[in-house]
């Protein structure tokens, strides 16, 4: 079997050392993505976020509403809900079922709620639903908010989806407190779902929490509350956000605690300096990283912040606290990162979960909102970053963008992976979909080239440095699924002709999966909704600037690194790997690096294209581990050359340039 030695960069750099966002303050709910529509989702997995807290002290409940049990009208035990802005806020209800039950979806809320439903008046049936401004708003009875002395917070149970406009989000309230004579400007309520992605596949509901007091300020007696939903606006596309819905339960309204603090999102790694992984072979797990998106609700900032931390899984049982905060609540929400001692080197293979809790000196008033759990696996060889607690769905980059009904366009799809050691790069696993409106083509032909990826380069496209390709493999009946669970398909390069792949410890790497897209050619790919690291990337013509480039994805698309020697049709030995050779293209002193199993003597030649030696370094005996060797390609014309090391048992080449 042919092997293929993949060059490294001539500096040392550790996984902490790069930033995806070449040096910008990491912000979350703003990533720099491509998005598109997305089909139902494939697979829910709702996690299992258990509360392990106590709460010491009751919240001063100032006002509930939870809508009663049956449908009738819009007056509840509180009074009545009045519609305004007409002529759409007909769409306001009170129900009981959801309004896209038909298609298949289904409110996990209890008894009656409130629900704005603009699907079934608009969706069906008209062409231009998109481009028809829609707008509507509903209001509350009186709320008497006198005795809120610390300021108010609201909470609320949601289940939302809106689509189309690709920058504006439709979910709007504000507050009165004059009766409903005057308003606050409206704020917007960020459910983090992209446009067509459903909050009911990611949390069934969503608890939501906003704090008003900026909005309360005289705390009357008279405080009305107004939930609208503004679609418009057309976005450059001429896309307004004319549809899906909006569900409302279990409305609160309390006295802002003294202390009231939350974890908001989970990662078991540092994504603000380096990448998250699930899936991760036995010889590169390490120690436990978590990392916390966590928010202050109350009123003061808790002191000495910290998580605790538990794995189970097997016969795991292992627990550890501590964190650090990234700017002590100085802004609405904050990192916590915890570098735990928890070795997950020795752990078998299996399944297992990090359970979280946040804590502080105080006490928690609210501690409903304190946990949160994340799975990962230990592997024979794969490589991932699924987050196994949130939802697939089915996508297309080819037929989302740049692509006619008829015709996909070409697109290449894959996700940075850190490699701590030497290993061979087996093949690729990926999940594939089917669906009508994202289609795979039997017949067509996927390939993958392996990039080598540098965060600290000066633009997003010369970070991505090609190294090597093309592992080809055609689209089978086979790799199709014939409904909507997804197929887990293995590119197997054994079954390639391009060889087997080395890749070089302590640099990053994508496998990029390529599909050529045209007339009646698609490809669906399967994605998680969020990628809070941005280690998914796509590279195609979709941007304003024509040509194939380089853009973060802003979705987990769901590609795995395969080290497993069981894909191997052959014992492979590693008797000697080859580095790089810097600078390349080169114009005098060169630099090749390498690494020898063991001692042994070694030999470099530099060669034309017609096999002729030119230049011929005899290193002797060398000790094992990694060398480094020079020449000197200044009398050299320029063209391409290739350097050979030879040992007793091993040749590998590397070409160069000479400018």
């Amino acid at each position: 079997m042919k092997r293929i030695y993949l060059s490294a960069f001539a500096f040392s750099m550790s996984a902490i050392a790069f930033g995806q966002d070449f040096g910008k303050q990491y912000n979350f709910g703003s990533k720099p993505k491509i998005t598109g529509p997305k089909s139902a989702s494939v697979v829910v997995d709702n996690g299992n976020k258990t509360n392990k807290v106590t709460s010491e002290k009751a919240l001063n409940i100032l006002w509930t509403e939870n809508f009663g049990t049956s449908s009738t009208g819009l007056t509840t035990t509180n009074g009545t809900w009045v519609e305004n802005t007409a002529p759409d806020s007909t769409y306001w209800s009170l129900r009981t079922t959801h309004p896209m039950a038909s298609y298949g979806f289904a409110d996990q809320l209890s008894g009656a709620f409130l629900a704005w439903d603009s699907f079934g008046p608009i969706y069906p049936g008209e062409t231009d639903f998109a481009s028809t401004p829609v707008s509507g708003a509903i209001v509350s009875p009186d709320i008497n908010l006198t005795s809120a002395a610390n300021g108010v917070m609201m909470t609320f149970k949601t289940e939302a989806m809106y689509c189309c406009h690709v920058t504006e989000i439709p979910f709007k309230i504000s507050v009165s407190e004059d009766g409903g004579t005057t308003w606050s400007d409206p704020f917007t309520v960020e459910l983090g779902v992209d446009r067509n992605q459903a909050t009911s596949d990611i949390a069934q509901p969503m608890n939501y929490t906003v704090d008003l007091s900026n909005y309360t300020t005289s705390l009357s007696a008279t405080t009305k509350i107004k939930f609208s939903w503004e679609g418009i606006n057309p976005d450059q596309n001429g896309q307004a956000n004319t549809h899906y819905f909006w569900l409302i339960d279990d409305i609160q309204l309390y006295e802002r605690p003294n202390y009231d603090f939350q974890i908001v999102d989970l990662w078991l790694g540092d994504i603000f300096n380096a990448y998250e992984y699930t899936s991760i072979p036995q010889n590169f797990a390490g120690t436990l990283t978590v990392q916390a998106k966590v928010k202050n609700l109350g009123k003061l900032v808790p002191t000495s912040t910290q998580l605790a931390v538990s794995v189970t899984g097997g016969s795991v049982n292992a627990s550890q606290s501590g964190g650090i905060l990234t700017n002590n609540f100085t802004g609405e929400y904050d990192t916590l990162t915890f570098e735990t001692t928890i070795d997950m080197s020795a752990y078998a293979i299996g399944t297992y979960t990090v359970n979280v809790d946040l804590f502080a000196d105080q006490a928690d008033e609210d501690s409903t909102n304190n946990s949160f759990s994340r799975t990962f696996k230990i592997t024979d060889g794969i490589y991932g970053q699924q987050d196994f607690e949130q939802p697939l769905y089915r996508a297309s980059i080819g037929k989302d963008f740049g692509a006619t009904s008829s015709e996909s366009a070409p697109m290449g799809f894959g996700s940075v992976f850190y490699v701590p050691t030497d290993a061979d790069l087996q093949g690729v696993n990926l999940k594939i979909g089917k669906s009508n409106t994202y289609p795979t083509t039997v017949g067509g032909e996927l390939y993958v080239q392996l990039y080598m990826y540098d965060g600290t380069a000066a633009s997003f496209n010369e970070a991505h440095i090609y190294e090597a390709g093309d592992w080809t493999f055609p689209i089978t009946s086979t790799m199709v699924p014939t409904g909507t669970t997804p197929k887990d398909v293995t590119l197997n390069f054994h079954n390639a002709t391009a060889g087997i792949p080395t890749l070089l410890g302590g640099n990053y790497y994508i496998a990029l999966v390529r599909h050529d897209g045209g007339a009646s050619n698609h490809f669906c790919y399967v994605e998680n909704p969020f990628d809070d690291d941005f280690s998914a990337h796509i590279f195609g013509d979709f941007g304003s600037v024509a040509g194939d480039n380089w853009f973060v994805a802003g979705t987990q698309i769901i590609t795995e690194m395969n080290f497993n020697q069981v894909l191997a049709t052959d014992d492979i030995t590693n008797d000697l790997t080859f580095g790089f050779i810097a600078p390349n293209p080169t114009s005098g002193e060169t630099t090749i690096a390498y690494s020898v199993k063991n001692a042994q003597e070694v030999t470099i030649e530099v060669v034309d294209l017609a096999g002729k030696t030119l230049i011929s370094i005899n290193e002797n005996v060398l000790s094992a581990g990694t060398q480094f060797s020079s020449f000197d390609a200044s009398n050299l014309a320029s063209g391409v050359y290739c350097v050979n090391i030879k040992t007793n048992n091993t040749i590998s080449s590397q070409k160069f340039i000479k400018k």
